[in-house]
């Protein structure tokens, strides 16, 4: 982005560029552009001509053409009616800059016009040379004009406009004489019918004051329009099987789509009605509305025996992969089909793995076990008669594909033998519910128990099939008949993982699946991951990021606890991040053996999760602060339009910075430059979606890590629509939105992206490896560095301190090894009993007399060197810099908690300041080197 000052405005200006150039290449309006240009003497209005008079377009021959939004973006159009522009007429007597001077109109609102504009002088032109204007042409010339959608309709008013008194007088003969366009004949019928249809009053009115019936116009186009959509949803209702019409609409509602948004609008429309209801619904919607409900009720006239019957023609196109699943299903191997069909066990696997790939693509498309959910009144459960209904001949090949798939819209339990559809959870909650129950009960017990499940919400005939499975009635007593999961997890976890179980990894958990199975024989674990990682939490500890390890009796020493437990207590902040409390006591955490902040975490909800909040990475001890957490995400979500800090903060007054940040960092909050959006906001195809993926695939096939710079400069100049429909305008916002998109699939550190399994090297470290790399290192070549390898320096200061472990500033321009400037930990001692024995509140340290007599090293000594110095090795000193911006900085002492740096914020500006501390040295002044200038002059002043 350019820096600018207004005299760059008027340069640019001056230059020929155009405004809404100038204002997009500079980042501001285009109204602060014309303002600027107002201020030094440049009226705009005054130097440019009208949209009319630089394309030789009369607007005369177009006033009675309505601005509307089939020619522009509803945007486009609702920002020129801001300003009174109504008719093409209105249009082509405004410039450019009228238009820039519109708030929110920007540079695609003006393509739009440039676009129309010049479409229409294009056609005007071709259609004046066949009589527009009543000049001779050859009628097969015209016969021949094609116009674009939006001018077309503009160029055949203002045709007909040279015609307008005779059409008004009844008089329609012109259509007869040499050189009418035939293509206009049918407007010529339009015209004559409205003639016979109209009186005189309006007709009057239509001629000498057309907008005083453009009310009536309005209304009747309106009605026309809400009866032609009744029309159609009608039709589209007829089509709906009987039965399906008389059922309740929300069970279709949730088969019909995952959008939260439109599941909620649809929801709107019918609350608890049937989809029957629909006409008495549908008189006052808006197209939008119209669009969705038309689009459900198309939905609704589905036929499953054809789908079930599309689905297996689609999965199965020849016979060989046909007779592969029907054996398949039947429990036949891999190896006795490929003996069958004379080819190879691994073939056979093939056929099979592609069968249920095509099936898992199909059915995510037509969502058919969504449809039967829906079919059977919302039950999320779906059996095998539920299947063989629609698909009696090849049922059981059917449920078989089902079993493969891993669609997202349902899985199958091999436990209950059953598909589930949305709500995963129900096999989890079936599994912890039963877990919980005693290893003997009575038979009598077991009604009860059963009584509890439906009160919970579970499925009674799934209920009692997990229990026949585990437990083994005797008598009218039940035994469970193996160990419980949760005892064979805690085995697991015991021997084969004691330094914890990490559960993010794929492979780590087909794993710890394969040591059950080799210890346990197969014992119906969940399909399901998610299950199963579920039940390890419960078991274990958070010990790590994602990982568990078997819970203890001890973690950390009571002293310890405790000493924790009293700085949260006696804190005045009521919110925790992990992180903070980590650092704060690492040194003896350490000690103990916790070494990062998941487990401290993972004990502190062991020790204190009945009095304390837990949520994400951080702890509250008020309720009510992490309750703002979703309800600003809610916030978010419900927005119209991307939200910043500042609404955030005036919709939640009072709220703590740290509440906006965890909210913000929410993974569904895709952060757009300061600016947010919920997740399910996005507009993105899957073709969309697919086209970034394998662009990032293509950027990252060497195995390096990539700046997230390279993809957004692609994708902008061959996709651009798929940012800024997203509101993505920057790089960094590209990187929240690819990171949200593909989280799973790749490597992410802001702003780099990279294959699985590739080690990133930070922003920070890239750095810290250049700068290592010299004995010393200018500043300003940091900076060219950094914008050269796409690397974004959030803070100067904070990454100049953060290499203090070798190198110092020597002055605002330049760092250099410790070892060379020749400091120690006894000079810094030095320098921090001077500043403690002087200062008594903030004070710029060049400032500090006392520091005329540090004894000599290898570089003169300035103010930023005794920063860094006291930054590195001083514990009594509180240190900042004036201004955020390190350039215009300088360096600021306090004692311990007295640091005020807000006063000094343009300390920069003062004439005293030269940034070196001149040095008193006795030895040269005794060899008189400074003569008598040191009689004449105060070096202390």
């Amino acid at each position: 982005m350019e820096q600018f000052t207004p005299e760059t405005i008027v340069e640019l200006y001056k230059k020929g560029k155009p405004i809404v150039d100038i204002a997009h290449g500079l980042n501001i309006r285009g109204r602060e552009v014309i303002a600027i240009l107002s201020r030094h003497g440049i009226n705009v209005h005054q130097v440019e001509m009208t949209y009319g008079e630089k394309n030789s377009l009369d607007p005369d021959n177009f006033r009675l053409i309505q601005i509307d939004t089939p020619r522009f973006s509803v945007r486009t159009a609702n920002c020129l009616k801001k300003i009174g522009v109504f008719t093409v007429e209105d249009l082509l007597n405004c410039t450019e800059s009228d238009l820039c001077n519109i708030k929110g109109f920007g540079k695609l609102s003006l393509s739009e016009v440039d676009q129309f504009v010049s479409e229409l002088k294009n056609g005007f032109s071709k259609a004046n040379g066949s009589n527009l204007m009543g000049k001779e042409s050859d009628a097969a010339d015209t016969k021949s004009l094609r116009y674009d959608d939006r001018s077309a309709s503009a160029l055949k008013k203002a045709y007909f406009y040279q015609y307008r008194d005779r059409i008004f007088n009844g008089d329609f003969s012109f259509a007869e004489e040499g050189g009418f366009p035939e293509q206009y004949a049918d407007k010529v019928k339009i015209y004559e019918d409205g003639y016979k249809l109209l009186d005189g009053d309006i007709l009057e009115q239509c001629k000498n004051n057309p907008q005083s019936v453009a009310l009536i116009i309005g209304c009747l186009l309106d009605f026309s329009k809400r009866q032609k959509r009744k029309e159609e949803i009608y039709e589209v209702i007829d089509r709906i099987p009987s039965s399906r019409k008389n059922s309740l609409a929300k069970y279709y509602i949730v088969a019909y789509t995952d959008d939260k948004e439109t599941q909620d609008i649809l929801c709107r429309f019918f609350a608890n009605s049937t989809i029957l209801k629909t006409p008495d619904l549908i008189n006052d919607l808006d197209y939008n509305d119209y669009v969705i409900l038309k689009s459900f009720l198309s939905w609704c006239t589905f036929d499953l025996t054809q789908e079930a019957q599309e689905l297996w023609d689609a999965s199965c196109p020849r016979d060989n992969v046909k007779d592969v699943l029907h054996l398949r299903a039947h429990g036949r191997t891999l190896e006795e089909i490929g003996s069958k069909h004379g080819i190879t066990r691994e073939r056979i696997r093939q056929i099979e793995s592609k069968a249920v790939r095509i099936f898992e693509r199909k059915e995510s498309q037509v969502r058919f076990i969504a449809k039967v959910s829906a079919e059977k009144g919302g039950d999320p459960v779906i059996h095998r008669e539920d299947i063989e209904k629609y698909f009696p001949l090849h049922a059981r090949e059917f449920f078989f594909l089902m079993e493969g798939s891993h669609n997202g819209n349902f899985i199958y339990d091999k436990g209950l033998d059953v598909l589930i559809v949305g709500n995963n959870s129900i096999p989890e909650k079936i599994s912890t519910y039963i877990e919980s129950l005693p290893d003997v009960f009575t038979s009598k017990k077991m009604v009860s128990y059963i009584t509890d499940a439906i009160e919970m919400g579970l499925p009674e005939d799934l209920v009692i099939k997990e229990i026949d499975g585990l437990y083994k009635l005797t008598g009218e007593t039940y035994h469970r008949s193996r160990l419980s999961l949760a005892s064979i997890y805690r085995d697991i976890l015991s021997e084969k993982y004691p330094n914890g179980f990490c559960t993010g990894s794929a492979t780590e958990i087909k794993t710890f699946r394969d040591n059950i199975k080799e210890k346990y024989g197969d014992v119906n674990l969940p399909v399901n991951d998610h299950a199963l990682v579920a039940a390890v939490s419960r078991i274990g500890v958070l010990c790590g990021k994602g990982c568990y390890k078997l819970k203890q009796k001890e973690y950390i020493s009571k002293e310890l606890a405790n000493r924790i437990h009293s700085y949260i207590e006696e804190s005045q902040s009521s919110i925790f991040l992990m992180n903070t409390l980590y650092e704060v006591f690492k040194e003896d955490l350490e000690k103990e053996g916790v070494d990062n902040k998941y487990y401290l975490q993972g004990i502190l909800h062991e020790l204190y999760g009945d009095e304390f909040v837990f949520t994400r990475d951080y702890l509250s001890k008020d309720g009510e602060d992490t309750s703002l957490y979703p309800t600003i995400v809610d916030f978010i979500k419900e927005a119209a339009f991307q939200v910043d800090r500042a609404q955030i903060q005036k919709h939640f007054p009072g709220v703590p910075d740290i509440v906006i940040q965890f909210a913000i960092e929410s993974p569904e909050i895709i952060n757009c430059f300061g600016k947010y959006i919920h997740a399910s906001k996005l507009r993105i195809s899957e073709s969309e979606r697919e086209y970034l993926k394998q662009n990032i695939d293509a950027i990252i096939a060497d195995g390096a890590q990539h700046h997230i710079k390279e993809l957004y400069n692609l994708v902008s100049i061959e996709r651009p629509e798929i940012f800024t429909r997203n509101g993505v305008f920057y790089p960094f916002s590209a990187y929240s939105l690819i990171e949200y998109l593909f989280r799973d699939d790749y490597k992410f550190t802001r702003p780099f992206i990279a294959q699985q399994g590739v080690e990133i090297t930070g922003t920070s470290d890239v750095l810290r490896e250049e700068v290592y790399s010299h004995e010393s290192y200018d500043l300003k070549e940091l900076s060219s560095f950094a914008n050269e390898n796409h690397l974004v320096i959030n803070s100067t200061l904070d990454f100049i301190d953060s290499c203090n472990d070798e190198y110092l500033m020597i002055s605002d321009q330049k760092m250099m090894r410790i070892v060379s400037i020749g400091v120690d930990e006894q000079i810094a001692q030095q320098v921090e009993n001077i500043v403690v024995g002087e200062i008594e509140e903030t004070t710029p340290i060049y400032k500090i007399i006392g520091l005329r007599e540090l004894p000599k090293v290898n570089v003169p000594w300035t103010d930023w060197l005794v920063y860094s110095v006291l930054k590195k090795w001083s514990h009594k000193i509180d240190l900042a810099a004036s201004n955020k911006q390190f350039r215009y900085a300088i360096p600021l002492a306090s004692p311990k908690g007295k640091m005020c740096a807000e006063s000094f914020e343009y300390a920069y500006k003062d004439p005293d300041y030269k940034g070196e501390i001149p040095i008193f040295d006795i030895d040269e002044l005794l060899a008189g080197e400074y003569g008598d200038s040191i009689l004449e002059e105060n070096l202390w002043d």
